[in-house]
């Protein structure tokens, strides 16, 4: 009998408790509801541009609950029927094909086919001025399409192409078939994330879809990777769940790595295996190397410890441990394991345990369990600091927790467990590598290079000695350059260590000969260059001992970027990867204030954009470089950005000048921006202003003020947007005052979600600030 009842809604805890009695049996619930829809990218939200709307999800960890009534656990799976009501001219999608269409006067009813058994968070529905593009097939009966909404330019043709290789791809390599009948992918204006792997319907931020005729490297590299990241969690989360929220590293974990296989196989021309370094590794070593991290395996206390936890924990160090994994079992091995687990929980919920299992009964070296060896990683906080000690004839190896901050309490440096670890070394002009149980100290005869293939995420510290650079791969020595540049800002080294390694690496690698292989290479020294002038600059110690040594290193290093840059102009074939050198080493130069190369930015930008050549200036490939550049050193150019910013349909043109703005180098239009925020820049793109308006020396102190409070306190700010501000604001702080300001907030705040890290990071960066200052040559 259907009747109505009563019930009481507890906002606190999230809960309505229906009163009366109900009788044994099966009980359908009916429950009407209404939802304010907003702007602040989570549940049900709209995004507008003149008459033209789109309405979209994200639901992802528990926002579900924001569209309909439900339970927002990973493990309460359900089938769902879905139908929309809106206006007939509208589009509308959602995870299945639509099954039935009623014209209803000016509206129009939509009803979609049953989707499948499936977790909330991956129910998307997405209505509103929408163009479809180009559907690309990829076996009978499956093809990908890409939409994008009527106020953006269609430049998603390569996407889908990249969607449709990437579902054969995992086809292939899990031996299972996507199960939908659909899948499509779509650009979404305002959008918080990188995008959503919504079963059969991909959402995804605007400009991690725009890639045809692109010519940035990194963009493109970091579009495909986000694509085959989601495309894979369509077996790893959507088939196949995660049974709690506390296990959404597995989830993340696998996605991230699964995707930068699909890379390494598939693009091998882009070189992504160093660039899995700089984005997945490098980032897991900066996110894990404070006291307060956590465990990658983390006990859910509250909804918005869900949302903190989708963190470079869960994603990079838990890619790293995969790949640890994956290394020391062997690849296929591994992905036998991979599959037999796919093939077992299809449509269920499964642990972390169930994947050790498989993963278990696939290895051949028994030595190790893999579940045990798993169960004790994934509960450590932080990784080992591997020390090289050369003495006499003989090479020590030991362990103990890494450590940003250095700490003098035994416990915070305790790093017992044993573990499996690759080493290399030559002798009789053989290189042996083995395998070696890392249990206590480690003594060697022969010189060793230490973690081969970067397999475990670790700091190594050759102690007194520099090693064989002959020895390493591209990938290694981009880990040693890493070392080195922590350890020394650190305190653990002398900070001329991180300018010899430097020096060396010039004397001994040849950059021309292999412009592919040594790209990376060279990207990562330029990082930590450019890091090492800004934090010597913030901290105002160009005209301390260090400082004035660094100039001194800058001018050897300036004559090998001056002949790389010879080399590569005289290059005819202008390629991505010539056009990603170009930017690399005008990058350099025009931070280090090279008069030649600013006139010539200067020069290209007023016959390109100036004289109006609008068809060249569109297909120029160096954007960024070029707008940062020309803002710093011409003010008068503001106007003429701003302009470029409103007009151009491009999306990495638009975004190219949006982030120029905060380099400008007049206090009041600075001033402006800050005030008038969301007129310059979108919702989803506040994080990244932030990060680099936080950069620009003129503006620091207002714009941290201006943070904690007119954006703590903005209305369209909500928690998790400020979480991503406050991860982009502190790295980038290296006036002790300035840090003493953020340290006091901070600490009032009492939030350790979100701010503990920020703490640790405020001490590590008083350490460099000290470091530096303290400098003296020869110590």
């Amino acid at each position: 009998n259907e009747s109505v009842v009563e019930f009481q809604e507890n906002k606190k805890d999230e809960t309505i408790t229906i009163t009366g009695e109900l009788e044994q049996g099966t009980i359908k619930i009916y429950i009407e509801y209404e939802h304010c829809i907003g702007i602040d990218m989570d549940g049900l939200y709209y995004v507008k541009q003149d008459d033209s709307i789109i309405f979209s999800t994200q639901l992802e960890p528990i926002y579900a609950r924001k569209l309909f009534p439900c339970f927002d656990s990973p493990n309460l799976k359900s089938t769902f029927d879905i139908t929309i009501e809106s206006d007939k001219d509208k589009t509308f999608l959602s995870n299945m094909p639509i099954s039935e269409t009623k014209i209803l006067g000016i509206n129009k009813i939509v009803k979609f086919e049953t989707a499948p058994l499936m977790s909330t968070y991956l129910v998307c529905i997405v209505v509103g001025d929408i163009i479809k593009g180009e559907p690309v097939k990829v076996r009978d009966a499956l093809f990908v399409n890409g939409y994008y909404f009527v106020k953006s330019t269609n430049l998603l043709k390569s996407s889908i192409k990249t969607t449709a290789l990437s579902i054969k791809y995992y086809e292939n390599l899990f031996g299972i078939d996507y199960k939908l009948p659909k899948l499509d992918i779509i650009a979404i204006p305002n959008f918080l994330s990188g995008a959503m792997e919504n079963w059969g319907l991909v959402t995804f931020r605007e400009s991690g879809l725009m890639t045809d005729k692109v010519e940035n490297l990194n963009w493109i590299i970091n579009n495909i990777e986000v694509i085959f990241h989601e495309i894979s969690h369509q077996w790893f989360g959507n088939l196949v769940t995660l049974n709690s929220w506390k296990d959404i590293w597995l989830n993340e974990a696998t996605a991230t790595y699964f995707s930068w296989l699909g890379l390494i196989d598939n693009y091998k021309k882009l070189y992504p295996t160093q660039w899995y370094y700089l984005t997945t590794y490098r980032s897991a070593m900066l996110m894990d190397g404070f006291k307060s991290t956590h465990p990658i395996s983390t006990e859910i206390k509250s909804p918005n410890d869900v949302i903190q936890y989708f963190d470079e924990i869960s994603y990079s160090k838990g890619s790293c441990l995969i790949n640890y994994i994956s290394e020391f079992m062997n690849r296929d091995n591994f992905m036998l394991g991979i599959s037999d687990y796919l093939k077992k929980y299809s449509w269920q919920t499964a642990t972390p345990e169930d994947l050790y299992s498989m993963l278990d009964a696939k290895t051949t070296d028994k030595t190790y369990s893999i579940s045990n060896l798993m169960k004790e990683l994934v509960n450590v906080k932080g990784y080992p600091l591997i020390t090289v000690k050369k003495t006499n004839s003989k090479y020590i190896i030991t362990k103990q927790k890494y450590l940003f901050v250095k700490s003098n309490e035994d416990s915070d440096l305790d790093f017992n467990m044993e573990f499996p670890f690759k080493i290399k070394y030559k002798t009789n002009e053989k290189i042996i590598e083995i395998i070696i149980n890392f249990k206590n100290e480690i003594i060697l005869e022969n010189e060793p290079i230490v973690n081969v293939d970067n397999m475990m995420l670790c700091m190594i510290n050759y102690d007194n000695y520099y090693p064989d650079i002959d020895l390493m791969t591209i990938p290694e020595l981009m880990h040693q350059i890493d070392c080195i540049y922590y350890l020394s800002i650190s305190g653990y080294k002398k900070l001329d260590d991180f300018n010899n390694w430097i020096l060396q690496i010039f004397e001994k690698i040849d950059f021309v000969k292999n412009l592919n292989k040594t790209l990376c290479l060279f990207n990562l020294i330029v990082k930590n260059i450019l890091s090492l002038k800004y934090i010597i600059n913030s901290s105002k110690n160009e005209k301390s001992n260090y400082g004035i040594e660094f100039n001194k290193f800058i001018k050897k290093i300036n004559s090998h970027i001056i002949t790389i840059l010879l080399h590569v102009l005289k290059i005819e074939k202008n390629n991505i990867v010539i056009i990603s050198w170009i930017t690399e080493l005008l990058n350099f130069l025009t931070e280090f204030e090279n008069e030649n190369i600013i006139k010539l930015c200067e020069n290209i930008f007023e016959t390109l954009y100036l004289n109006n050549q609008s068809a060249k200036f569109k297909t120029f490939p160096l954007h960024e470089i070029l707008f940062k550049t020309i803002i710093k050193n011409s003010p008068d150019s503001y106007n003429q950005i701003i302009k470029i910013k409103n007009e151009t349909p491009d999306v990495f043109i638009r975004n190219s000048a949006t982030w120029a703005l905060a380099y400008n180098t007049t206090i009041s239009k600075l001033e402006l921006i800050m005030e008038n925020l969301f007129d310059y820049v979108k919702l989803q793109d506040i994080a990244t202003f932030i990060s680099h308006l936080s950069k620009n020396p003129l503006i620091q102190e207002r714009m941290i003020d201006w943070v904690l409070t007119d954006v703590k306190t903005n209305s369209h700010i909500s928690y998790k947007n400020l979480a991503h501000i406050i991860e982009r604001l502190t790295p980038t702080i290296y006036n002790l005052e300035l840090l003493d300001k953020l340290k006091t907030f901070y600490i009032k705040e009492n939030d350790p979600s979100i701010y503990s890290i920020e703490l640790d990071k405020i001490e590590w960066h008083i350490n460099i600030v000290k470091n530096i200052s303290n400098y003296e040559k020869g110590n």
